[in-house]
């Protein structure tokens, strides 16, 4: 039972995270090529549709940072440590930054 709660939630966190480019990558896309092809669009919504594209990263690792708890956790006893000094807080972010680049 337990490991069927488990899956489910990854199931849930992985439709969100496939979700991110399909929204910031696929539809803008998609919306350029009909455009060319057909002219159904307005020009200028395509224009500025396209300039969503950039955002894909930002909303990609923004999206991944909320889901996963073990980045919250890092996150949160980041930001909550007080008696840190921004000395030590730079530190646990580059170790907290390389370690996610290897997850």
């Amino acid at each position: 039972e337990k490991t069927k709660a488990i899956i489910r939630l990854s199931l849930v966190r992985l439709f969100l995270q496939l979700n991110v480019p399909l929204l910031y990558i696929g539809i803008p896309c998609i919306m350029a090529f009909i455009q060319a092809g057909t002219h159904i669009f307005p020009f200028l919504l395509v224009v500025y549709v396209i300039h969503i594209l950039p955002l894909h990263p930002i909303a990609h690792n923004s999206v991944l940072l909320f889901l996963m708890p073990t980045y919250r956790r890092a996150i949160t006893k980041f930001f909550k440590s007080s008696s840190i000094t921004p000395n030590n807080k730079l530190n646990l972010w580059l170790l907290t930054m390389r370690g996610l680049m290897y997850l």
